[in-house]
């Protein structure tokens, strides 16, 4: 064989394996490629479930904070609306005073006429108390109760045969409270035990 031959042959050999070697590098190559785009596609899907556990979080803490306010607007709605009359109540309170006042005066008079009068006044004591014990209204005259400086004032101590020491022994004005709310302290004199 010639020179020419062996290097027809040798270039035939060599492009024979050459498709060969270039599918088994297109193959390895191919499947690097696959490796580093299901590598990728991996990632994709673990950023996004991340982004969707943290979109469920956010929309989780929105929901509660969103019902915390709604419960919050439902309990200042409920206090204004027990409260509103507050200030109309305080206003009301020195009238009723002088009403009982006018009743314990009528008292010292006698005759049928004054006690008719009297009897009036007290029915519409009786009314107005009533109407503002509706709204919540509680009267306080503690008298023969623990002093109590949340809920009383006190003017003075005196000595009583009757209470003991701290306990409240006469009612000067009565308090009042409107929904558990102290409106007006009752004005009291404290017992200072007995006399000696």
């Amino acid at each position: 064989m010639s020179d020419e031959t062996k290097n027809l042959e040798e270039e035939s050999t060599s492009s024979a394996e050459s498709p060969e070697v270039a599918d088994s590098a297109n193959g390895e190559s191919a499947e690097a490629g696959e490796v580093v785009e299901e590598a990728a596609l991996e990632q994709r899907v673990a950023d996004a479930e991340a982004r969707a556990a943290d979109y469920q979080n956010r929309f989780l803490r929105a929901a509660a904070d969103h019902e915390n306010y709604r419960k919050r607007m439902a309990r200042e709605k409920d206090e204004l609306r027990k409260f509103a009359k507050s200030d109309l109540i305080s206003d009301l309170l020195p009238a009723l005073d002088n009403l009982k006042l006018g009743l314990q005066g009528a008292a010292q008079y006698q005759g049928e006429d004054a006690r008719q009068v009297a009897f009036g006044f007290e029915m519409v004591v009786k009314q107005i108390k009533d109407i503002l014990g509706e709204s919540g209204l509680v009267e306080l005259d503690p008298v023969g109760v623990a002093f109590d400086p949340n809920l009383h004032e006190a003017t003075s101590n005196q000595p009583s045969e009757e209470y003991g020491e701290g306990i409240v022994a006469q009612t000067l004005r009565v308090g009042y409270t409107l929904n558990e709310r102290l409106l007006r302290p009752a004005t009291v004199i404290v017992s200072s035990g007995k006399s000696e």
